[in-house]
């Protein structure tokens, strides 16, 4: 069969390029962090700070985690949890789609209707997740302030609603603190102010409620006859706007004091409510019998309905304590509380990290007191996932310099609010590699010379590993420096155990010296240590024998120096450090803008950055850069160094020449791009970097409870060439000139039938014929089947010389090819 060679090429070409799409680029993706729950039980989830909570009729508690934006459903029948809102990430995005999949802000309020369906107050909004998990908004317009009355809920401008309520009738009330208002949205989506007339004080009492005065007010509850309870906070005090179905109608609308005298306290329990003294009032909430809740300080109170207020859970005394006992011997802190059908009370116990309840099951039955229990959360903030997916596990983001990726490829993650470090190794699997999740106290040893996973550690923050297989962790609050090592053991290594912060020890031993908030941290191939002594303003170095000297920074806070001896510098707040393959050091100073380095000699000098804090100057020289605020700088095999561009939301790469680029990171703070080319990623706040030596790149954001992976470029054939600019990209150091412009190198033209190998295939496709061997297709017999002969067979088409090999494996690159030539 006679095949013209144009038409295979072409219409190769045209298949490939339709397939691939855009030229292969840095692409970026979530390594760690992130996890969603799924019907998993309820006590080993991480609830981090729990600050709201609601009951739905049937039996379940939804409630909310400020430091991982997202909502969860508690199933008291199977005590399992799920994640039904929030995608982990704050924002706002998702209306009309699935509501786990949408952005939230944190939620300010929660509350169920009779018919099951969730609502959400936060970021002026307030949104609602229907029975099949579709999330809308429902009221405001997303802009903060008060308008709107009379008129659609959805296009009012509203404040932050911190406590939701429904009506028997399915009307929606809510606590507007910053307005001073009580507003309802009725069923028809029409919003007005029932409560309040805009202007912080006390007054109004016996009046219209509309004329009232309240004090920011931050929780609101509604009884079956109607009555609407507000928790005027400022004011000490719970207001009433008597319903329709108490009292004379005419009465109606009318606002009364209901509990509180005015005065700050905690007096008065067994008394008449409005005698009693209130501190905190936070949230409030109403049973079906018409007795109200109301959380006070580290109390939650009763007013029953004879108007006797009593604490019914809580000391007074803040921290967590009393599980499986009565619950006014516990110790409590709610941000919120909800009531169900029953007369059972949830706490959204924000010091807890969990969500309790005081059963009055209990009560009822047996005329004991009311008895506490946690119901969900681990009392964790941040850490769940252990042993299994990294892209499962929860933690909270690294804030300095917290990443590090040893020479087997295992990634540690510094957790500072969980106290520990994690690892994930290079099979993706998530452990606790360092801590506790206890706080390191100075004088008890902290497990020092033990296994460091059982070991207290309170804040760590750098971490580096050598090449000896010894993983150093700073402590910023312990103002120390851990070492474990390969046994997994763990040892003091810079840093007083006073745990004291100053500044001593130079000359010394390390273990003897005073640090100041220590955060990066490197090592050179000497064995020496180099930390970032934040508030000294220096840099220390520990070298192989434990002695400590200031390497860097005179002690002022300042940028001075540039060309002398680095200790007579001043380096202003030091936040990283990294060592090049010459030894040369690096310092990243986020209050002076700048990188800076000292050299062989101890010189130092301006490696990056003009002082500026405004992104600027890519593709030009480092120095003369605006870099905001360079939190932490990593090194990669190749010399190229990577600056974590803080407050620009970007990450730099200043490679061996001092040409500055953005990899990663548009400038916007939204968290986007997964799956895409980095460089249009959205990176919020980047707040660690490690490079590892497959060429991949880790870089966190401040906020968010990930870490997300820069994959390299493409290079197939592994030439130092990425694919994307490769014409050869099957061929180590082919020849890369593409002398006809088809988007193909020289040396891959000649694979006409695109099987990576040239042959006699190849050459039957020019000549019309089909040779029986490649010692027949070989026309000028040196051994090989190449573009040599196919430039024999058809003169001038192909471009020799050019490096020989048989077989030749070759392969489209779709960069800049035409569909055919």
């Amino acid at each position: 069969m006679n095949i013209p060679h144009i038409l295979v090429r072409g219409a190769v070409l045209a298949a490939l390029i339709a397939c691939s799409g855009v030229a292969p680029a840095q692409t970026i993706d979530t390594f760690a962090g992130g996890g969603r729950y799924d019907n998993t039980p309820a006590l080993e989830i991480t609830a981090g700070l729990v600050t709201e909570v609601a009951s739905a009729g049937d039996g379940s508690v939804y409630f909310t985690d400020a430091l991982y934006p997202a909502v969860y459903r508690l199933d008291r029948d199977t005590d399992t949890v799920t994640q039904v809102a929030g995608d982990g990430i704050f924002g706002f995005s998702g209306d009309g789609g699935p509501a786990v999949e949408a952005r939230i802000s944190q939620a300010e309020s929660l509350a169920v209707d009779a018919a099951g369906n969730l609502y959400i107050g936060g970021d002026a909004r307030i949104r609602k997740i229907d029975t099949s998990g579709t999330i809308t908004t429902v009221a405001g317009n997303g802009q903060f302030g008060f308008s709107g009355d009379g008129g659609p809920a959805a296009s009012a401008t509203i404040g932050t609603p911190t406590g939701i309520a429904f009506d028997s009738l399915g009307n929606l009330y809510f606590a507007d603190p910053s307005h001073h208002r009580i507003r309802r949205i009725d069923t028809n989506g029409i919003i007005t102010t029932v409560a309040g007339n805009g202007t912080a004080g006390y007054s109004g009492d016996g009046m219209l409620a509309t004329t009232a005065s309240l004090d920011s007010p931050t929780g609101v509850a509604v009884d079956g006859n109607g009555n609407i309870y507000i928790a005027d906070r400022n004011n000490y005090r719970v207001r009433m706007v008597l319903g329709g179905g108490r009292g004379a109608s005419r009465m109606e609308g009318f606002i009364v004091t209901f509990a509180g005298n005015g005065i700050i306290g905690l007096g008065g329990d067994g008394g008449p409510a409005t005698s009693a003294s209130v501190a905190e009032l936070d949230a409030i909430a109403a049973d079906a019998l018409g007795n109200v809740y109301i959380s006070d300080q580290f109390r939650v109170r009763q007013i029953d309905t004879a108007r006797i207020i009593n604490t019914v859970a809580g000391t007074g005394a803040p921290g967590f304590s009393g599980d499986g006992g009565p619950a006014t011997d516990a110790s409590i802190t709610p941000d919120d509380i909800a009531v169900d059908a029953v007369g059972n009370i949830f706490i959204a116990d924000n010091a807890g990290n969990r969500v309790r309840e005081v059963t009055r099951f209990f009560a009822r039955a047996t005329r004991m007191p009311a008895y506490i229990f946690t119901v969900a959360g681990n009392g964790s903030l941040s850490f769940s996932g252990d042993d299994g997916p990294a892209t499962d596990a929860r933690f909270f983001p690294p804030q300095f310099a917290g990443l590090e990726v040893d020479n087997a490829g295992n990634v540690y993650i510094a957790d500072e609010v969980s106290s520990r470090v994690r690892r994930v190794d290079a099979g993706g699997t998530i452990t606790a590699f360092a801590g506790n999740g206890t706080l390191a106290f100075p004088g008890d040893g902290n497990g020092d010379g033990g296994l460091a996973v059982d070991a207290s550690i309170t804040s760590p923050s750098g971490i580096v590993a050598d090449n000896a297989g010894n993983v150093f962790i700073a402590d910023v609050t312990d103002n120390s420096v851990r070492r474990v090592d390969s046994n997994g053991i763990i040892t003091r290594y810079a840093g007083s155990d006073s745990a004291e912060p100053g500044f001593t020890g130079d000359d010394g031993p390390a273990t003897s010296a005073l640090l100041q908030n220590p955060l990066g941290l490197a090592t050179d191939s000497a064995g020496n240590l180099y930390i970032a002594d934040q508030n000294n303003f220096r840099v220390r170095r520990v070298d192989a024998g434990g002695t400590i000297t200031t390497f860097a920074g005179n002690g002022a806070l300042e940028y001075s120096g540039d060309g002398g001896a680095a200790t007579d510098a001043g380096i202003g707040v030091p936040t990283d450090v990294a060592v090049d393959a010459a030894g040369n050091v690096y310092i990243a100073d986020t209050v002076f803008y700048v990188v800076r380095r000292v050299d062989a000699d101890g010189n130092i000098s301006t490696f990056a950055g003009n002082g500026t804090d405004v992104s600027s100057g890519d593709g030009g020289p480092a120095t003369a850069a605006g870099i905001g605020s360079p939190r932490s700088i990593s090194f990669d095999t190749e010399g190229n160094l990577y600056v974590a561009d803080n407050l620009n939301d970007r990450l730099r790469k200043i490679d061996a020449s001092g040409t500055i680029t953005t990899i990663a990171g548009t400038g916007s703070s939204d968290y986007t791009g997964d799956g895409g080319p980095a460089a249009a990623a959205g990176l919020p706040i980047p707040s660690a970097v490690a490079a590892g030596a497959d060429g991949s790149v880790y870089v966190a954001s401040a906020t968010i409870g990930r870490i997300r992976r820069i994959a390299p470029a493409p290079d197939t054939d592994g030439d130092a060439v990425t694919d994307d600019v490769d014409n050869c990209t099957l061929i180590i150091n082919a020849d890369q000139r593409d002398t006809d412009i088809d988007g193909i190198g020289n040396a891959c033209d000649a694979d006409l039938n695109n099987d990576c190998i040239v042959n006699f295939a190849d050459l039957g496709i020019l000549k019309q014929r089909f040779f029986t061997a490649d010692a027949d297709a070989d026309l000028d017999g040196d051994g090989f089947v190449n573009f040599t002969d196919l430039g024999i067979v058809k003169q001038g088409f192909f471009a020799p010389p050019g490096p020989a090999a048989a077989p030749i494996g070759c392969r489209i690159a779709t960069s800049n090819a035409p569909a055919a030539r």
